[in-house]
């Protein structure tokens, strides 16, 4: 049984600090009158706070902005002091881990891919880890007293984010269940460093944060549907939500339908991965194929190669009958999974990334005419739907800006 226990990281108690902290993890660089209009406070509080973060370090004059309109004199700026720390980030995949070191201002400052086995034991990962923290720090900082501010590995699966205990781990077996990654990491460095321990797509979510839209969402989705299934990270009020099992998101094993008898592997029957599943869609086009033997899917196969989902997607923007059929029905199945979404989180956006973000014109027209048609038709739905392309970078960047404001949220605190 999936047991919760453990405390959230502290928060500000000076709330307008929190949101001038906020502020500047979003923005490279900001005035005080850009400030004060963002948050609606008065400049001589702005610039309080600022004197203060300014006292400890943690916000640099970074030079001068534009003149107004007027002529009047050009604004300061000011960022986060990207010289302060640095924050170092793993992102561990089937074959190799991710490393990127970021400092203060979330700029990459080294990176690096480390090959390891197909299904490596986590004892082994865990040394790895270890000794990329100690070839970090220079002999006088092996104590980790300085710059190295926090910890962040991302990995797939279902995971304790507080606790740092990853229950099943997508594509290592060999893991077992329950293996506590944040205990392991602590004994290994021997620091007294903020380990962040969390699943990849919740800190890609995070990270919308940092490269959203202005002004940035607070409350989000961002999903990601492909070739390797589907689900997704939610934001709610500017933070990460886990849940009370650690199961937000995995919209993938919702049930769209009770009369499905193919098992998921999860176990259930009926699940929304199981109908948008790309092999699956694949199977369909191959098994209608004499139906429709001039359709553009098979054109780029003339020796019957099994074709790409991408093959589906082209044909059906070119408007080829069978592509469109196809698309139809995925479209219908997605508008089951975003209306679930809408329903259960009600947020002001959903970012659409994966395989099927770039599925086309055809795809993005179908779903939209369909998702206002699944649940409450009689109310207009006022959401945006933003699709975007998938980057395993932003994984790692949602990583390092979570280990970052917690360091702040914190520094500032004690």
């Amino acid at each position: 049984m999936i047991k919760k226990t453990g405390n959230r990281p502290r928060t500000i108690r000076n709330n307008n600090l929190k949101l001038m902290l906020n502020l500047y993890g979003e923005h490279k660089a900001l005035s005080v009158s850009e400030i004060s209009a963002k948050i609606n406070l008065s400049r001589t509080t702005v610039t309080k706070i600022n004197e203060k973060l300014l006292a400890l370090n943690l916000l640099a004059a970074c030079g001068k902005g534009d003149s107004t309109d007027e002529g009047g004199k050009r604004p300061g700026l000011y960022s986060l002091n990207r010289e302060y720390g640095h924050i170092i980030c793993f992102y561990i995949i089937e074959g190799f881990i991710n490393v990127k070191i970021f400092d203060l201002s979330l700029s990459i400052i080294l990176e690096e891919k480390i090959e390891t086995g197909e299904d490596e034991s986590l004892e082994i990962i865990i040394s790895i880890i270890g000794r990329i923290v100690k070839e970090y720090l220079s002999p006088d900082q092996q104590d980790g007293s300085s710059r190295l501010l926090g910890i962040s590995v991302a990995v797939h699966g279902i995971v304790d984010s507080e606790n740092g205990i990853c229950y099943i781990a997508t594509h290592f077996p060999s893991w077992g269940s329950n293996r506590n990654i944040k205990k392991m990491i602590i004994e290994k460095i021997g620091l007294s460093i903020p380990v962040h321990v969390d699943s990849w797509i919740r800190f890609k979510a995070y990270s919308a944060k940092i490269e959203g839209e202005d002004p940035v969402f607070k409350n989000y989705v961002l999903l990601d549907a492909g070739q390797h299934g589907i689900v997704s990270g939610v934001v709610s009020n500017g933070e990460l939500f886990s849940g009370h099992h650690y199961l937000s998101g995995e919209i993938g094993h919702t049930i769209v339908s009770a009369s499905e008898t193919k098992q998921c592997y999860c176990g259930g029957y009926g699940c929304l991965e199981t109908y948008i599943d790309c092999k699956r869609l694949v199977k369909k086009a191959v098994s209608l194929k004499n139906r429709y033997p001039a359709s553009l899917i098979f054109q780029n196969n003339p020796e019957n190669l099994t074709p790409e989902i991408f093959d589906i997607f082209r044909a059906s923007n070119m408007h080829d009958e069978l592509a469109c059929y196809l698309i139809d029905e995925i479209a219908g199945w997605f508008a089951i999974g975003l209306s679930n979404i809408f329903l259960m989180f009600d947020p002001e956006v959903i970012y659409f990334e994966g395989d099927y973000s770039n599925a086309g014109d055809y795809f993005v027209g179908r779903l939209n005419e369909k998702i206002n048609s699944v649940s409450l038709n009689g109310l207009e739905k006022n959401f945006r739907i933003i699709f975007q392309d998938s980057r395993h970078s932003m994984t790692m960047l949602g990583a390092a800006a979570f280990a970052r404001d917690y360091y702040l949220f914190n520094k500032i605190e004690a």
